[in-house]
Parts: C-alpha cells; sequence; structure tokens
C-alpha cells in the first residue's frame, strides 16, 4: 500500500524527533506500507515564529531546521519546499475574508484580530501548498494521503488496509468543527484541502465562528457528506517543548 505523508506549517520544535519516531514506528517500519514524504514549511533562519494569540508560539527560528528534516526523512523524502512566511495582512486574496471577520467581530471578539487572521492565512496556505506538492508528483499513485502538523505526534493509528476511501479521517472537536492535527483521506477527495480557496468562499455570519476549525468543516462538507466525516480514535500529542 502506497502512502504519502504531507507536513504544512511552522517546523515547531523540529529539534524534538517524537514526530518522526511515532511515524517511523506506525508507518516507516511497517512493512505494509511504502510512505513518501512531502514537506510546506515557513522558514527563514533569521526569523520568529508568530502564531495565533492562543497558540502562544513565538520564538526563533531553529537554523538547523531543514538539517533535521532532511537527515529524519532522507529515506521517504521526494519533495521539500519552503520559504519565507509571508504576511497575509497584504494578500489581497483574503481581504474580503478579513473584512467580513471584523464586521461580525461581535461573534468572537477574542479571535478577530490581525494576529489571528494572519495565522489562520499561513496553515491554510501552508496545507494548500503541501496536497498541491503531492498532486504535481502524481497523487494518484497513492492509496492514502496523510496531512500533518509538523509538531503533532501520531501515537496510534489503525490499520489503514481497513479505512474506507469514501471517507475523510480526522479529529473532530465539536459540533461542525475539525481540529488542525492531522487528516487521512483517499486521493479523490483531496479537493478538501483546496484552502485558498476555502477562505476565498467562506462566509462568515451571525452564527459561526470565523476559526480555522470550522472553515475547514465548511470546506470538508462540499466533498463528502457529513457521516463521512470520522472521528479517528487516533492517540496524539503535540510537542510543546524542545530536546535542546
Amino acid at each position: 500500500m502506497k502512502i504519502a505523508v504531507g507536513f504544512w506549517g511552522q517546523p515547531r520544535f523540529i529539534e524534538n524527533p517524537a514526530v518522526f519516531n511515532g511515524l517511523n514506528k506506525l508507518l516507516f517500519s511497517n512493512p505494509t506500507y511504502n510512505v513518501d514524504v512531502y514537506v510546506h514549511t515557513w522558514f527563514d533562519e533569521n526569523g520568529t515564529m508568530i502564531g495565533s494569540n492562543w497558540s502562544n508560539v513565538n520564538h526563533k527560528m531553529n537554523p538547523k531546521t531543514l538539517d533535521y528534516i532532511f537527515d529524519r526523512y532522507r529515506n521517504h523524502l521526494k519533495h521539500l519546499v519552503w520559504m519565507a512566511q509571508p504576511n497575509f495582512l497584504l494578500d489581497d486574496r483574503f481581504k474580503p475574508l478579513r473584512q467580513q471577520m471584523y464586521n461580525h467581530m461581535h461573534t468572537s471578539t477574542c479571535m478577530v484580530n490581525d494576529r489571528n487572521f494572519d495565522a489562520l492565512c499561513s496553515q491554510m496556505v501552508s496545507t494548500h501548498e503541501a496536497i498541491n506538492l503531492i498532486r504535481n508528483a502524481g497523487i494518484e499513485q497513492y492509496d492514502w494521503i496523510i496531512l500533518m502538523r509538523q509538531d503533532c505526534c501520531l501515537l496510534t493509528l489503525p490499520d489503514l488496509t481497513t479505512l474506507d476511501p469514501n471517507k475523510l479521517y480526522c479529529a473532530l472537536t465539536g459540533p461542525e468543527s475539525i481540529k488542525d492535527d492531522y487528516f487521512i483521506f483517499n486521493p479523490k477527495n483531496s479537493g478538501i484541502f483546496n484552502m485558498v480557496d476555502a477562505l476565498q468562499t467562506y462566509k462568515v455570519t451571525n452564527y459561526n465562528i470565523p476559526n480555522s476549525e470550522h472553515i475547514r468543516y465548511v470546506q470538508a462538507l462540499k466533498y463528502v457528506p457529513l457521516e463521512n466525516l470520522i472521528s479517528l480514535n487516533a492517540t496524539t500529542y503535540t510537542v510543546i517543548r524542545s530536546y535542546e
């Protein structure tokens, strides 16, 4: 069975090998799986990672980031793309959404500010670019795609040979909410992760919460029915501290 793992987003705590160790145990060392790795990441060796207000991320990039990625995934790495994170407040593609959010900021005042909007666009655009890397390599060659954050450590996974290709396996965190830790899906449903389109078509109202979890949920329902959104019983944790 051929699997593509796509990493996206900021390389938070990249020096901690926990994410690689988890994947090595669950996927790389399993003879059932033939695994390729693709990475899209925001990286500037002199830059600072700044996340949303609630993530408490505000620290210098590790200058050895690319070395860590190459060294750990060298036997599986197909494509790595890195670039300095843009200022998405200046991106004309997302200005209509930003205006909508501020027009409805009374629905969630703690979430609507420039820092959080920039973080929202950062994760969505990087997710979009990660799936495009796999598409450009020939997405149809893979049985399953796993998209995940670079700081999400998977401790358990089901047998991928038993999953239903019509379903999206993810972390449902509440009504109309899909968390960003990981997603497992068949290539035919890769349109779910056209996140630039999601940001451009999302409509903010008085009755929804303008955050990534809800935008992701709305986008997913364009491609799979609600009953095919499966909250996967996978054990994960987020790497929160450095080894060094």
